[in-house]
C-alpha cells in the first residue's frame, strides 16, 4: 500500500525501483490523499503490473488512505511503503524467504548528500538501533510506517478500536501499540537487503518540522517503557552537562562516543551503512543540545503535516 499526496518529484524514483523489482507481490494499492500535482497521472501512466488506485473522496490524511487500503486489499498481510522510497530489486524475493509476525519493523535507510542530512541520519540511526536492541527483550517502542508489514486482520481490528482518528499522523505508532496491548507477535528485522530507501529533508527547518513531529506524536500515547527510557535519557542528559563543567570534560565525551558507537556499530553494519560512523564524534557531542532544542520546539513549534493540523 502506498499513500500519497502531491508526490511528483519522489514517485518517479519509486516507480522506477517497482519496474526493477525481480519478484513482485500480489499487487501494488495506490491511494491518492487529495493530490493536486501530476502524482496520479505519473502512476496511471506508468508501465507497473497489477496495481490498482484508489482516490480518497470524503476522508483525507495518510491514516485514512492507509484505512481504504487496507479495507481494499486481497491479502492476508499488508506492506505499507512511503511514496518517497524505493527498493532494492530483490526486496521481495528476500521478503518471501522470511517468517512474518503480525507485525514486521522493516529497515529505512536514508540517501543523504550533506554533512547535515549525514547527523540527523545518525540521529535516525540511533533510535532504531536501540528499538532493534530492546526488540531483543521484545521491547517495542517504534516501528517506520516507511517500511511496515502487518496482518490485515490485525490492521482492521486496530482500524475498528482506533481513538486517534482525529491526528492525521503517527499511524506507525499508535499501531505499534495497539498491537502491543493486545499481545499480537511483533519482530523486527535488521537486514540491507530487506531496507527501503528515502531522501532526507534537504532544509534544515524541514528537518526540524519532521523530527518535531516524530517525537511529538510519542506524547501522545505515553507508556511506562517509554517512560523509564525517557527518565533515563534525562539523567544521563544531566550527568553529560555537568561533566562539560568538570576536569573530566574529555573523558566523558571519550566515554560517549564509544557507548554510542557501540550501539550504533551493529546496527549500521547490518544495514550496510558504517560510513556514516566517521560523523559519530560530532553528533556524540552535539546529541543532548540536540535532542534539548527538539523538546523545546515541540512545546512551542506547532507543526502541520502535508500543509494540514497534525
Amino acid at each position: 500500500m502506498i499513500p500519497f499526496r502531491n508526490e511528483e518529484k519522489n514517485l518517479p524514483h519509486l516507480i522506477l525501483s517497482i519496474q526493477k523489482l525481480k519478484e513482485f507481490p500480489a499487487e501494488f494499492i495506490f491511494i491518492n490523499d487529495h493530490s493536486s500535482d501530476q502524482s496520479s497521472e505519473l502512476i496511471l501512466n506508468s508501465s507497473i503490473n497489477n496495481f490498482k488506485f484508489l482516490n480518497l473522496e470524503k476522508e483525507n490524511g495518510k491514516k485514512q488512505a492507509l484505512a481504504q487500503g487496507v479495507y481494499f486489499s486481497k491479502t492476508k498481510y499488508v506492506l505499507c511503503i512511503d511514496a518517497d522510497a524505493w527498493f532494492n530489486p530483490n526486496y521481495f524475493s528476500y521478503l518471501s524467504s522470511k517468517n512474518i509476525a503480525d507485525i514486521t519493523v522493516l529497515p529505512v535507510k536514508c540517501r543523504s548528500t550533506t554533512l547535515i542530512q549525514t547527523f540527523f541520519d545518525l540521529d535516525y540511526y540511533y533510535l532504531n538501533a536501540l528499538s532493534f536492541l530492546l526488540s531483543k527483550y521484545h521491547i517495542f517502542i517504534q516501528a517506520s510506517g516507511a517500511n511496515l508489514l502487518v496482518n490485515k486482520e490485525l490492521y482492521i481490528e486496530y482500524l475498528k478500536n482506533d481513538k486517534n482518528q482525529n491526528i492525521k499522523s503517527g499511524d506507525d505508532y499508535f499501531l505499534l501499540q495497539y498491537a502491543i496491548k493486545k499481545k499480537f507477535s511483533i519482530q523486527n528485522i535488521c537486514e540491507a537487503d530487506l531496507s527501503i530507501q528515502v531522501q532526507n529533508p534537504r532544509l534544515l527547518k524541514d528537518f526540524f518540522h519532521q523530527r518535531i513531529r516524530w517525537y511529538g506524536k510519542t506524547t501522545l500515547s505515553f507508556n511506562s517503557i517509554t517512560f523509564i527510557i525517557c527518565l533515563i535519557s534525562l539523567y544521563c542528559s544531566f550527568l553529560w552537562v555537568l561533566s562539560l563543567f568538570s576536569n573530566y570534560t574529555l573523558l566523558s565525551l571519550g566515554i560517549k562516543i564509544i557507548f554510542d558507537g557501540i550501539l550504533l556499530f551493529y546496527y549500521l553494519f547490518k544495514i550496510r551503512e558504517l560510513k556514516k560512523l566517521f560523523l559519530l564524534p560530532i553528533f556524540s557531542l552535539l546529541q543532548i543540545p540536540y535532542y534539548l532544542l527538539i523538546i523545546f520546539l515541540t512545546l512551542f513549534w506547532k507543526v502541520n503535516w502535508k500543509n494540514r493540523e497534525i
